[in-house]
């Protein structure tokens, strides 16, 4: 049996060692193991404690699954309303030019009169 030092000096960090680290097959196993219930329902439990204690309806993997194209979904809405507001400033910017040729238009009559 080992003590506790000889057991830590066992373990190797892949970040010192310049390893790779395999982040599907972590993802993969983490997949896996959540589909166990009782390792679903503690991870459940310890989602709601780090949500300052409200609960979510979604299962982890429920909110894993939805987190992308919840995503998408808003950006392809907030690209929606940056072209919107493109559009708009793009007019308001004719109105201007309008405005402004009127303004200058009137001041030409009005050195004419004096």
């Amino acid at each position: 049996m080992t003590n506790e030092n000889e057991s830590k000096q066992e373990i190797k960090n892949p970040l010192k060692d310049n390893k790779s680290i395999d982040l599907s097959g972590i993802m993969n196993i983490a997949g896996s193991l959540l589909k166990n219930p009782e390792v679903l329902n503690t991870v459940s439990d310890v989602m709601k404690l780090t949500n300052n204690g409200h609960e979510t309806t979604k299962k982890p993997e429920e909110l894993q699954d939805n987190t992308i194209p919840v995503l998408q979904k808003q950006i392809a809405e907030m690209n929606q309303q940056i072209i919107d507001l493109q559009n708009q400033i793009i007019k308001n910017n004719e109105e201007l030019k309008e405005l402004i040729l009127k303004m200058q238009s009137s001041l030409e009559k009005r050195k004419w009169w004096f």
